[in-house]
């Protein structure tokens, strides 16, 4: 018997589970249609645990980021993606922000800190709440 435990499943069919699933038909499985609306977050999670693991497999930082932009480009390329071609990595020693400071940070005229209500953790794409989730 295969190891895949019983349970409720909300995967993606890729080619090694629908062998699997053909291999042993004693699996009663239960399929579905994808949601138009939930495609771009089931493939886009899909696509990052695979690259995820494949960048593990790679040992050096300057090939995976090669790699990554790799990915990036061919995305680009497609018809009414070239906005995205900005978001390639760059080459940087240290090559993420961590935080962005006023200009006057530090001054007596700085009022005092940031508040951290409510707290959120800003990307370029999107805010999504700081609750570890």
């Amino acid at each position: 018997m295969p190891f895949l435990p019983f349970g409720i499943y909300e995967e993606l069919i890729d080619e090694g589970l629908s062998e699997l699933l053909r291999d042993h038909p004693e699996l009663r499985s239960a399929v579905a249609k994808l949601d138009p609306e939930e495609e771009p977050r089931l493939y886009a999670t899909f696509v990052a645990r695979v690259l995820e693991k494949a960048l593990q497999f790679e040992p050096d930082s300057e090939r995976r980021r090669v790699i990554c932009n790799r990915i990036l480009e061919k995305l680009t390329g497609e018809p009414d993606l070239e906005h995205l071609r900005k978001h390639r990595l760059i080459r940087a020693l240290k090559p993420i922000l961590l935080e962005i400071k006023p200009p006057n940070f530090g001054d007596k005229s700085f009022p005092g800190p940031i508040p951290r209500w409510p707290k959120a953790v800003f990307h370029r794409f999107s805010v999504r709440a700081a609750t570890g989730s």
